[in-house]
């Protein structure tokens, strides 16, 4: 296998200890592995490790029922034709498409995904986001985004979660998007032609890592970088749970799953020398559906159509589409509204992950129609991960009025100071048999030890100005930045977390996270947001009576 690394030269170092993004060089990409070093010290507490085997058994359980021994033969046979597996030029971008057609053939089965090879190409993002170019990116061939510009309406059910397809029954091609500050090759560079990407982050299932070196170094970068990229994956994306990933280092790979409670690398193996490990992770990638890749069937992503003003001398008026986010509670459905109120807490991946919006209800007049809805009045959503034992706010308000009810006081009157709820309640999946509903859980860890990223390799210090500012995106938070954002100004704790020990500390307390939304029933402004200090002073006064 060819893992061809576009690593940069010893003149082109621009940040410490040689731990830069596929780069050349820009202060862009410098100031993303600042930032990993951060992501990676934000990990490093959660950071746990599991067999190969544990990993499929924990993560990835339909793919061990869904392929048989049989299959995984068959595929074996087909790529020892023709030394595959063997070959150092065979990628794993050129295997997985081997593997899929095999499967086609065999089973008329289509792959959700495409593996492709595209170290050189930045997926738009939807938040702001550095430059970021993984050697490999899963990615849907049927996004997930609900489009009016290119979808037919009349064909699904609000509630269906299944991909759609438009009426000529072909997968939709995601829009092509010229990038601010594309990526350029050196032939296309002096030509003067900017690449294009088609690529939206939205529709990245996983991300993987590759190096044609084994040594320290590459191991660190890889794993650096892959949780970089599972962060901004997760931070980009409300329509996420988690995220795969791998790295591959020569001939050993690794297996990476990011939850909200934890993350988890399974133990190395040699693809060639375990073949089937590897195979059964190109099936997984290749042919799960989108909820068991990570994607959340309870929200997707929207175009939404937002009229723009009439001009007055012509007469007519022009539309312009924003994305947006719909969410299902229940059997209710909201959608966003503008950018969020809050999702900063967001960017962590272990965290409780949470973003408040804008929203109003939508009433479809036509259930197999979902382009077509009227909204209600707007409310506030909240969509976060809480510990498993944790008592929903709804239920805390209650013990409050009960125990005010029971001294005597007037709960009537203490009701007024609080938010009211529509909605609080755990997220809903289908079970494994699609007959039932399941609370959304984090992963059990039970099986999982701790673990430690590979100590840096010593090397001089390189001083580098970290970049100050993201570029400007599609949804912003209206919310004041967060001061336990990563700032990549700094990487010294970083380095100290992501050398530590796994042998000197233990995990915290196993726990698992439930997956909570709550509607409120007024939309509410963040007080570092208001303007005069009367409107301050009298919500203080609320808020300690």
């Amino acid at each position: 296998m060819d893992g061809r690394s576009t690593s940069p030269t010893a003149s082109d170092i621009t940040s410490v200890n040689s731990e830069s993004p596929h780069c050349n060089g820009c202060r862009e990409d410098s100031d993303a592995a600042w930032r990993c070093l951060r992501v990676a010290e934000g990990m490093a507490k959660s950071l746990t490790t599991c067999s190969v085997d544990a990993w499929f058994r924990q993560y990835a359980p339909r793919s061990l029922t869904r392929w048989s021994d049989s299959d995984i033969d068959g595929i074996l046979r087909t790529l020892e034709e023709t030394d595959m597996l063997k070959m150092e030029g065979s990628h794993i971008s050129t295997i997985s498409k081997a593997v899929a057609q095999h499967i086609k053939t065999t089973k008329g089965l289509s792959p959700t995904t495409r593996i492709e090879y595209t170290p050189h190409e930045c997926s738009v993002p939807d938040v702001p986001s550095y430059a970021w170019f993984p050697n490999v990116r899963s990615t849907l061939i049927e996004s997930q985004t609900i489009d009016q510009r290119q979808r037919q309406a009349g064909s699904v059910q609000p509630a269906a979660y299944e991909s759609m397809a438009p009426e000529s029954g072909q997968p939709q091609v995601p829009q092509a998007v010229a990038l601010e500050k594309a990526r350029r090759d050196d032939d296309k560079y002096k030509r003067g032609e900017e690449q294009k990407t088609t690529m939206n982050l939205s529709d990245v299932a996983a991300v993987g890592e590759v190096k044609r070196g084994e040594g320290q170094s590459d191991r660190r970068d890889n794993e650096l970088k892959i949780c970089g990229g599972a962060t901004e994956l997760l931070y980009n994306d409300p329509c996420r749970r988690f995220v795969n990933g791998f790295t591959i280092e020569r001939r050993r790979m690794r297996l990476w799953r990011f939850e909200r409670t934890h993350v988890c690398v399974s133990k190395e193996f040699s693809f060639h020398r375990a073949p089937r490990s590897f195979l059964r992770f190109l099936l997984y990638l290749l042919f799960s559906s989108p909820r068991d890749l990570g994607f959340d069937p309870n929200v997707r992503r929207y175009f939404e159509r937002v009229p723009e003003e009439t001009d007055p001398s012509s007469g007519a008026g022009s539309d312009r589409h924003e994305i947006a986010y719909r969410y299902q509670v229940g059997n209710r459905y909201f959608l966003t509204q503008g950018p969020p109120i809050s999702d900063q807490a967001a960017y962590w991946v272990v965290s409780q992950a949470t973003r408040v919006w804008r929203v109003r209800e939508m009433h479809f007049p036509d259930p197999s129609n979902e382009y077509e809805y009227t909204l209600g009045e707007p409310m506030a959503l909240k969509d976060a991960y809480l510990l498993e034992d944790t008592v929903l706010d709804s239920g805390i308000k209650e013990q409050i009025m009960a125990s005010l009810r029971d001294a005597g006081a007037d709960d009537k009157d203490a009701a007024r100071y609080f938010m009211e709820y529509e909605i609080d309640e755990v997220a809903l999946l289908p079970n494994e048999n699609e007959t039932g509903l399941e609370d959304d859980l984090t992963s059990d860890m039970q099986t999982n030890k701790p673990a430690s990223y590979t100590p840096k390799v010593e090397t001089p210090d390189i001083e580098v100005a970290p970049a100050s500012s993201l570029r400007d995106s599609q949804r912003t938070s209206t919310s004041h930045k967060d001061a336990s954002h990563p700032d990549p100004s700094d990487s010294t704790e970083a380095t100290q977390w992501t050398d530590r020990s796994a042998t000197q500390e233990t995990l915290p307390r196993r726990y698992r996270r439930k997956h909570v939304r709550t509607i409120f029933k007024h939309v509410c402004q963040s007080m570092y947001e208001l303007s005069d200090w009367d409107t301050f002073v009298q919500c203080m006064r609320h808020l300690i009576k």
